[in-house]
Order: structure tokens, then C-alpha cells, then sequence
């Protein structure tokens, strides 16, 4: 039996290693953007609900299993325990989250119950992808406020029985 052998050019084996290159790097800085977004929820005080991807050897080598976390459901509302009030959620923080949950391809429902948000802060949500599910019960949203989110074309369920509303 005879061995084959393989004869590459050097520009066959360039291009490999671009391709390679190239999908690594995409692959970096999407692990990376995860990170940042978990690191961006934590700190508005969020809770969030969680499925993990990747292989375990990667995860365990890289260290750190934000970087693999996929986000289904987040909470950024007061009601969570350990809560801490001088730091409430209002509009700006619901922008900054809005600008992280894009990062998961999972995410679909957000609790903002009794945060201190308003309209203003609901015209963020247009830009998130896959929301489905919407809790708003006990915040500043207002009949206009709800109006801006039937623009959300993924949005399935919005839960506001405030009577403010």
C-alpha cells in the first residue's frame, strides 16, 4: 500500500491560515462582546436566566464562562434581592442595557417591573431583535409609552395592569 502524500503551495497554505484566522477572530470578539454585555447587567444589578455554549474544554482553558453565556430572560428590576436602591434603573441604564442584549441570540424577555422608566426609555427597546416577552407593572409608561412598542415586530407579550396606564 502506497502513502499518499499531500503537497500544499505556499499560497494554499496562506490562505488556509487566513480563513482560520478570520473565523477565530470572529469568534474572539463575539466571546468577548458576552462578557462585556454579562459584565454590563451585573452591574445595573441584574439578574438574568442563562444557557451556556461552547465546548467544556474551551470554557474551562479560557477560564471565564461569561464568555459563553447565552441570555434568555434578564431582570433589571428592584423587586431582586440584595437590590440596591441608591442605584435605581431608570432610563439611561435601560439604554445601556439595551445596547448589550443584542449580544444574545436567546434573549427574549425582559422584566422592568417597578423600574423608573418612562416612555423615553421604551424607544431603546425598538432595537432589540428577538424581545418577546415585556414586563412593565409599576413603572412611569404611559398609554404613548406603549404605542412606540407595537414597532416591535418579535414582540409577543407585554404585561403592564399598572392603573397609571
Amino acid at each position: 500500500m502506497k502513502l499518499v502524500r499531500f503537497r500544499f503551495t505556499t499560497r494554499v497554505l496562506l490562505a488556509i491560515t487566513i480563513v482560520f484566522a478570520i473565523a477565530l477572530s470572529m469568534f474572539v470578539k463575539r466571546c468577548r462582546e458576552r462578557k462585556l454585555a454579562v459584565e454590563a447587567i451585573d452591574r445595573l444589578q441584574g439578574s438574568y436566566s442563562i444557557s451556556t455554549e461552547g465546548p467544556a474544554w474551551l470554557r474551562k482553558l479560557l477560564g471565564d464562562e461569561r464568555m459563553f453565556y447565552d441570555l434568555g430572560r434578564v431582570s433589571l428590576s428592584p423587586r431582586i434581592p440584595n437590590f440596591d436602591s441608591s442605584r435605581p434603573i431608570d432610563d439611561d441604564a435601560l439604554i445601556t442595557a439595551v445596547v448589550h442584549l443584542n449580544t444574545f441570540p436567546s434573549f427574549y424577555k425582559l422584566d422592568l417591573m417597578e423600574a423608573n422608566i418612562s416612555d423615553d426609555g421604551l424607544l431603546a427597546l425598538k432595537e432589540l431583535k428577538n424581545l418577546g416577552h415585556l414586563y412593565l407593572d409599576g413603572t412611569n409608561v404611559t398609554d404613548r409609552g406603549l404605542k412606540t412598542l407595537s414597532e416591535i415586530r418579535s414582540l409577543q407579550r407585554v404585561v403592564a395592569t399598572d392603573k397609571s396606564i
